[in-house]
């Protein structure tokens, strides 16, 4: 019975206090739907304070519309506080560089977590994520190439969210809707292959069923306990470890001693880093592998006085045989944004510098001057404006042989640019795109080839 199977997971995983506020995220579907019903259920006994929350993304008109009206119904009908926010999320991901995915989860979160703060004080976030949607994330982490802690998938608990259906199967949800005459609302786009998780469900998976293994849900989802047990038992280890290494805790630092960080086994090694990094900064949120990598690499050449940046806001520092990861010192980013009028000089009081350019006949080009800063271009492949800037979020640039693009921020760590120095980098934009890379690179945008006739000479000039 889906009922008790909840009420163990709630029990087993201490999902719930007796009486605590739960806020249910209630899109209106089949899932969301059932969970709030079975928590209705439970709390006749528990005395749990049920709230539902509701967010209307702003991408399907007047199904949207339809969604947050049944919604706001079915709440009146079973007497709970409802909140509800409109957003338009196809907006916010275009100013984040998100995916619509990324995005939507973005807004919900968020909103949750304000009704928690501002309404309600305390309490949990039921979502109702099931088996089939840990099996689904399970794979698309595979696909990203990720480590044990991501084969984990989905937790039961996490933080203030809580996944009472996390084991429960769709078929079993569908069920108990056919069981209890429940009437969810159907969300189209579930069934079209414009996200890549709609692919996984609805192609991937159903391939691998009827050609390798009927029961892959199973088995992704028997995979992700086992990853689960083998992570925990590596994070006590490495709590053990980061204790063994620590020197001092300070709220803008986390210093450890050197030589011990360094004899840790990598797999340790990273974890304890990791720790490091949500002690100060209460989260991971963009710590990746290339951070841990820079980290160790620069613990290992050990030299005193050095600094180096690892994401936004932390740097690590070397005093002594000792190794501290700090907060960075918060400085208000100078924005500019210049066009650029070939033929005449621009300066740029920001910088303190000015930029140069003419446009002269490839017969009479004699190159890059190699004592400047300069960069050429193909005059006639430039069909916009010209501008200079400093980077913006989602920036990316694409180097001759690339088959992609890249990541400006990637581009910026890879060649350890310090972080403060990021900010201001000048950066070309020609017709769009990233051209060139003030003091360090040049992209394939507009670049001179053997047709060119007409060369667009820059300089950048530092007072």
């Amino acid at each position: 019975m889906l009922i008790k199977a909840v009420m163990d997971n709630i029990e087993s995983h201490r999902l719930f206090e007796e009486g605590e506020n739960v806020l249910i995220g209630v899109s209106g579907g089949h899932d969301s739907i059932v969970l709030l019903h079975v928590l209705k259920e439970i709390a006749k006994y528990k005395k749990y304070k049920l709230h539902i929350a509701h967010v209307n993304h702003g991408v399907r008109g007047e199904e949207a519309d339809g969604d947050e009206e049944y919604v706001r119904k079915l709440a009146e009908v079973y007497g709970l506080p409802f909140y509800v926010k409109k957003a338009d999320m196809n907006r916010y991901a275009k100013e984040r560089n998100l995916s619509s995915e990324e995005a939507g989860r973005e807004i919900r979160y968020s909103f949750f977590r304000e009704i928690l703060k501002t309404e309600l004080k305390t309490g949990k976030i039921a979502v109702a994520h099931n088996k089939n949607d840990q099996a689904e994330t399970v794979i698309m982490r595979v696909m990203r190439g990720t480590g044990i802690d991501g084969l984990k998938g989905m937790d039961f608990v996490n933080g203030d969210v809580v996944r009472p259906l996390l084991d429960v199967t769709r078929s079993e949800i569908e069920k108990y809707c056919e069981d209890h005459g429940l009437e969810p609302r159907v969300d189209r786009t579930n069934f079209e292959n414009i996200y890549s998780r709609n692919k996984v469900r609805l192609e991937l998976i159903p391939y691998i069923e009827d050609n390798f293994n009927s029961k892959i849900t199973d088995a992704l989802c028997r995979m992700s306990e086992l990853a689960r047990r083998d992570s925990d038992f590596l994070h006590k280890l490495a709590e053990r470890e980061y204790g063994i290494t620590l020197v001092r805790e300070k709220n803008d630092a986390v210093t450890l001693d050197n030589d011990k960080f360094k004899a840790l086994d990598p797999a340790i090694r990273y974890r304890v880093a990791r720790i490091a990094v949500l002690k100060l900064t209460g989260d991971i949120e963009g710590l990746e592998e290339k951070h841990l990598r820079i980290l160790t690499e620069f613990s290992d050449m050990s030299k005193t006085g050095k600094s180096i940046d690892l994401l936004k806001g932390i740097k690590a520092k070397m005093t002594y045989g000792e190794l501290s990861i700090e907060k960075s010192e918060k400085r208000s980013v100078i924005r500019y944004n210049y066009k650029v009028e070939v033929g005449e000089s621009l300066k740029l009081k920001e910088l303190g510098a000015t930029l140069k350019s003419e446009v002269v006949e490839i017969g009479s080009f004699e190159g890059e001057a190699k004592e400047t800063c300069s960069s050429c271009f193909d005059y006639d492949q430039i069909s916009g404006d010209i501008f200079i800037r400093n980077r913006l979020p989602g920036d990316k640039v694409k180097f001759l042989g690339m088959n992609g693009r890249k990541k400006l921020k990637d581009y910026f760590i890879d060649e350890k640019v310090p972080q403060d120095d990021r900010e201001l980098t000048p950066l070309i934009e020609i017709d769009g795109e990233i051209a060139w890379i003030v003091g360090y690179r040049s992209t394939e945008k507009a670049r001179v080839t053997a047709n060119t006739k007409r060369v667009l000479v820059l300089e950048y000039l530092k007072s």
